[in-house]
């Protein structure tokens, strides 16, 4: 497919000027200028045909991600729920359709495009670095298959990746801010405490530390983005020079302050509630300091 895409990209390039091909329909834009009459409909139709065989694939692929995801506990059990008749993940499925269909009509092709492509980029990001601390972590785990000169190839995909985030619009950038704090929220929430190779649970935890916890990280988060979208792109409009960038510095620490404050009292809570609870058992009160 790769090798394909090139082939077409090249064809394109030799009808037409690549600068007039950065627009939504290059492939209909070199068809028509390449004269071909009732053949430069069928390419278009083809063009279409594509895409949307593409969609559908990935639509397909994100909804069993979930599914993984769901059942490796880090989503809620709901979510992994399969249809009784055909097998597959159907919740996952329709919310999927309809979260695709509702941003399709509120973004433009480009906005669309540039927001799936920063986000398949960042995962490509993360996989390629993942690969590479599996190797430090788990040296010797059995592999179906083991990439060949990782510590070249690795490297160089992330690096390759991050090169074509940057030359993404920064409006794209922010989104994916957004969402990439909502998924540390979710994570840190709710996956970290229920997904299969998380740690057994912390004697003497509450729900009420739980809370706490959650909030610590979504303070931390949301505190974090604030700061950063401050610093890099309402500064300048507003409170342009040093003070801004102390505000924006004070905003950044002011979230892991209370976030850290946070988290040590329910840290604290914790501890207290777990000496009562031994102390509750038989032969140990009186025992404990």
């Amino acid at each position: 497919c790769t090798v394909l895409y090139i082939a077409v990209s090249a064809v394109a390039t030799g009808i037409v000027p690549y600068r007039q091909l950065d627009i939504p329909d290059p492939i209909a834009v070199a068809a028509d200028h390449a004269g071909l009459g009732w053949m430069s409909s069928l390419i278009k139709l083809g063009a279409i045909a594509g895409l949307s065989s593409v969609i559908l694939v990935m639509l397909l692929g994100q909804s069993r991600i979930f599914w993984t995801m769901a059942d490796d506990g880090l989503l809620p059990p709901f979510v992994s729920k399969v249809h009784p008749k055909f097998c597959t993940p159907w919740i996952t499925t329709i919310v999927t359709g309809i979260v695709v269909a509702f941003f399709a009509a509120l973004f433009t092709v480009r906005e669309a495009g540039s927001l799936v492509s920063i986000g398949t980029l960042l995962a490509f990001v993360i996989v390629s670095i993942g690969v590479l601390v599996l190797r430090i972590r788990e040296p010797k785990l059995p592999r179906k298959f083991k990439t060949p000169a990782v510590w070249f190839v690795a490297p160089m995909g992330a690096i390759s990746a991050l090169y074509l985030m940057v030359s993404l619009p920064w409006l794209t950038w922010e989104r994916l801010i957004y969402w990439f704090a909502i998924g540390l929220v979710v994570y840190f929430g709710y996956g970290v405490y229920n997904a299969r190779l998380a740690p057994r649970r912390i004697a003497g935890e509450t729900g009420w530390s739980r809370t706490l916890k959650i909030a610590g990280v979504i303070w931390i988060v949301f505190g974090s983005l604030g700061s950063i979208l401050w610093l890099a792109r309402y500064r300048m409009d507003y409170i342009p020079g040093p003070l801004g960038i102390v505000i924006g510095a004070g905003g950044f620490l002011l979230a892991w302050s209370l976030g850290a404050l946070l988290n040590l009292i329910a840290q604290v809570s914790d501890h207290t509630h777990a000496r009562h609870l031994m102390m509750e058992e038989p032969g140990n009160a009186g025992k404990l300091p």
